[in-house]
């Protein structure tokens, strides 16, 4: 449907739009991606439901070219809803190598394919340069999410990057392989706070977060491991 291309700037904004059913191997709905300049706009009030990507980012792919040593301005995300998207590899409503903010947005019962390598049902994070990569969510609500690896979020880079996560909830997410809700490697420095986590269930954890990390006045409650039944 939107193809972001040329560098695009905060400036670009898209306010208002529902997509639904779109089809690509990269971003169902919205793709960006550039060989030179990163292209960063503003998307606010939309609604995307139901997209499929056959590869990465069922709803959206970010994808940007490396850029050594600067640090990333963010994709702006406010006040969209992600419903129903899916994807067979990574990133079931959101695929990104590049930093995101999302608040206000809502990410219900999107997919990768339980036998995908990778994961994130509702975001897939990564980044394999050497450009940083990070998320900043807050007032975001993402429930019934699923994936092979981290139902609802799954970040994994080489490089240092932050997940800042504020009054936001994770319920009912799932993992077929590993954590439920948030699966977020060491390279990441990790803060969660104001936010309930309750009711995701993954192969080893609900949740698992490999990096140093910070956590306050949260809502911790029923997660649990497919493996060995524990619960936290």
């Amino acid at each position: 449907a939107f193809v972001f291309h040329t560098g695009e700037t905060s400036n670009s904004i898209l306010d208002g739009f529902t997509i639904t059913n779109g089809y690509s191997d990269l971003g169902g709905a919205i793709r960006m991606n550039n060989s030179n300049t990163p292209c960063t706009p503003t998307i606010k009030n939309c609604v995307f439901s139901k997209n499929i990507s056959t590869l990465q980012g069922g709803a959206l792919l970010a994808s940007m070219p490396y850029s050594p040593g600067m640090p990333p301005i963010p994709i702006a995300l406010e006040r969209c809803s992600f419903i129903e998207n899916s994807t067979k590899d990574v990133g079931g409503a959101i695929y990104s190598n590049w930093s995101l903010k999302l608040t206000d947005c809502n990410f219900l019962g999107n997919a990768t394919d339980i036998h995908g390598y990778k994961g994130g049902g509702g975001i897939g994070l990564e980044s394999y340069s050497s450009t940083s990569c990070s998320a900043l969510v807050e007032g975001c609500n993402f429930t019934g999410n699923s994936a092979r690896i981290g139902g609802a979020i799954n970040a994994q880079s080489n490089t240092s990057g932050t997940i800042s996560i504020m009054n936001s909830t994770f319920i009912g997410n799932a993992a077929s392989s590993m954590a439920g809700a948030l699966n977020i490697m060491p390279q990441f420095y990790t803060t969660i706070s104001n936010s309930v986590l309750a009711g995701n269930r993954g192969g080893t954890s609900g949740l698992s977060i490999a990096g140093p990390s910070q956590i306050t006045n949260c809502t911790i409650a029923g997660n649990s491991s497919i493996y060995n039944d524990s619960y936290s």
